[in-house]
C-alpha cells in the first residue's frame, strides 16, 4: 500500500499548495503562522546546573576523613541543597545526599534546547490541535523544533509555518533515508501535478533514487535526482535487479535507438 511521504522544496522545509491531500481540509491563511509569530518552545529552557570538575567523592560528612559514599566521575550533575560548611557544600547525588569541596563543583546557566524533533513521514500543518484547518505540510525527515504538546498533538515550527501535527509523527531521533527503486525506464517530471509539470529528463530501469514522498492525487513518487527533487511515475519500493544481454556476435553499438539518425 502506498502512503503520504512528504511534501517540499528542495530545502525538504516547504509545502506546495496543489498536494491531492489538500481536498479533505479547510486551508487557512499562512501568514499569521509564520515562524516569527510562534509562541516560544516549553522544550528551550534557561537551566542552572552543577557538575563536578574532576572525580570526587561524596562524603557522609564535610570531612575529608568521613565516609565515602563513592566517587563522582567528572562532569557528573548534581543538586545543591544550599546548605555549606566551610570549603564544603552538601549536595544530592541519585538517592545519596552527601557533602563535597566546593572548588570541585561548578554552576552555570545556559540555554538547554530539548525541542529538536524529526518528521518521520510527510504531514500536513494544522491550525489547532485537531485536522479541522490545514495551513500546509512538512516533509519526512525535516528537522522541526517542538513548541508544545496537547494530547496527541504537538505543536511544532520549521522554517516556514508553525503549528499543530499528529505527534506520532515526530520523533528524537532523525529517520534513516529512504529509497525508491525504478522498475521501467521513464521520465522524471518538474512537479506532481501532471497538468503543470514537464519533463525534466530520464531514469532507468534498476537505478536506486533517495525518497521522501508519494503524491497519491497524481500517482508519483518524489526523489531526488543529480541533487534535484524531481517526480516519476516508474519507481516503487521493492528491489529491483540489474538486467543483462549477451552479444550473440560481434556488432555496432549506436548512441540512438533511432537506426535514420544514429552514429
Amino acid at each position: 500500500m502506498r502512503h503520504a511521504g512528504l511534501w517540499a522544496d528542495r530545502t525538504g522545509h516547504r509545502a506546495p499548495t496543489n498536494s491531492g491531500l489538500e481536498a479533505q481540509n479547510i486551508r487557512v491563511a499562512s501568514g499569521a503562522f509564520d515562524p516569527e509569530n510562534a509562541p516560544p518552545s516549553k522544550y528551550i529552557k534557561r537551566v542552572t546546573e552543577t557538575r563536578t570538575t574532576v572525580n570526587l567523592n561524596l562524603r557522609s560528612q564535610p570531612t575529608t576523613n568521613s565516609t565515602s559514599y563513592g566517587v563522582m566521575s567528572k562532569g557528573t550533575v548534581v543538586t545543591l541543597t544550599g546548605k555549606k560548611d566551610g570549603a564544603w557544600s552538601q549536595l544530592k547525588w541519585g538517592s545519596r545526599t552527601g557533602w563535597a569541596a566546593s572548588q570541585y563543583l561548578e554552576t552555570r546557566t545556559y540555554t538547554k534546547d530539548e525541542s529538536v524533533r524529526y518528521m518521520t513521514s510527510f504531514t500536513q500543518i494544522f491550525a489547532e490541535a485537531n485536522d479541522n484547518r490545514a495551513i500546509d505540510g512538512v516533509n519526512f525527515r525535516t528537522q522541526v523544533s517542538l513548541l508544545n504538546v496537547s494530547g496527541s498533538w504537538s505543536q511544532i515550527k520549521t522554517a516556514y509555518y508553525y503549528g499543530w501535527v499528529p505527534s506520532s509523527k515526530v520523533t528524537k531521533v532523525r529517520p534513516a533515508k529512504a529509497y525508491r527503486y525504478v522498475y521501467k525506464s521513464g521520465p522524471i517530471y518538474s512537479h506532481q501535478d501532471k497538468s503543470n509539470s514537464r519533463v525534466v529528463g530520464r531514469i532507468h530501469h534498476s537505478e536506486k533514487y533517495e525518497y521522501r514522498r508519494w503524491d497519491s492525487a497524481n500517482r508519483r513518487d518524489e526523489i531526488l535526482v543529480g541533487g534535484k527533487w524531481v517526480w516519476s511515475s516508474v519507481t516503487d519500493r521493492p528491489y529491483v535487479s540489474p538486467q543483462y544481454r549477451y552479444a550473440q556476435e560481434n556488432g555496432s553499438t549506436y548512441n540512438k535507438a533511432d537506426k535514420s539518425s544514429d552514429t
